[in-house]
């Protein structure tokens, strides 16, 4: 089974700080599936990027948690469609090719006039994936209701009875992915399986090339070197390496 049970892919925006302190949007979202979860005798293990060491190729960081986590969520809203981070990460999940471990959390319509055609074409994929929604569309008035948990009290009860289906999905899902691992059959320890070691890129070349690379290499069955973050310090580096 992977690492965690749940990434979280959302815009920072979406999640920013209260000037009364209270939970954020995207806190309260993670909070009430652990709790929603809890009462039904599952804790989970949910990863997003609260913060990322930059020194330490944060593409590769977020690609290894992606990949390490069992279910993909996705918080769509206009700040994450304008996000390339955020593209970045929904894009990386889908070439995972596992669309049953992807779900979608509308918070707030996007308007495809705002929106690049490779934008576009790339949330499109998302139409098909289980959806929460957390506004409501009147096209006669032009106008939306969001619900705003961080700052109407009143919005909680809907905001949580919306994000029940959601937690459901995500228990059932899990259950499917561990009864499959539990009857598969123990992966075979490879002797002498071949390490290769992937330099990290300068910053005039794209991080995203070598991470198709290392991916490649994996599926290869390969060892790709670096596995954890490489130490600034020369003489620790020397060590490491």
């Amino acid at each position: 089974m992977p690492e965690n049970d749940i990434f979280i892919s959302y815009a920072h925006n979406d999640n920013s700080t209260h000037p009364d302190d209270h939970r954020n949007w995207i806190s309260l979202l993670e909070d009430y599936i652990r709790i929603r979860a809890r009462g039904r005798g599952h804790e989970l293990k949910i990863y997003r990027d609260v913060q990322l060491n930059p020194f330490t190729g944060v593409n590769q960081q977020l690609a290894d948690r992606i990949v390490q986590s069992a279910i993909f969520i996705c918080v769509v809203s206009p700040n994450y469609a304008k996000s390339d981070w955020c593209l970045w990460e929904l894009e990386q999940s889908f070439k995972l090719n596992r669309p049953d471990s992807m779900l979608r959390i509308g918070k707030y319509p996007l308007d495809d006039s705002e929106l690049q055609s490779t934008q576009k074409e790339l949330l499109k994929k998302t139409d098909h994936l289980l959806e929460a929604r957390f506004y409501t569309r009147d096209e006669s008035k032009k106008s939306v209701d969001d619900l705003q948990p961080e700052l109407f009290p009143e919005h909680l009860t809907e905001f949580y009875k919306r994000l029940n289906p959601i937690v459901d999905k995500i228990i059932e899902r899990l259950k499917e992915l561990r009864a499959h691992h539990e009857s598969a059959p123990p992966a075979e320890v490879k002797e002498n399986q071949i390490a290769v070691y992937l330099a990290e890129t300068s910053k005039d070349l794209a991080d995203n090339e070598r991470e198709q690379i290392r991916s490649e290499l994996a599926q290869s069955g390969c060892r790709v070197l670096p596995d954890q973050p490489l130490p600034r310090d020369a003489s620790q580096l020397r060590i490491a390496i």
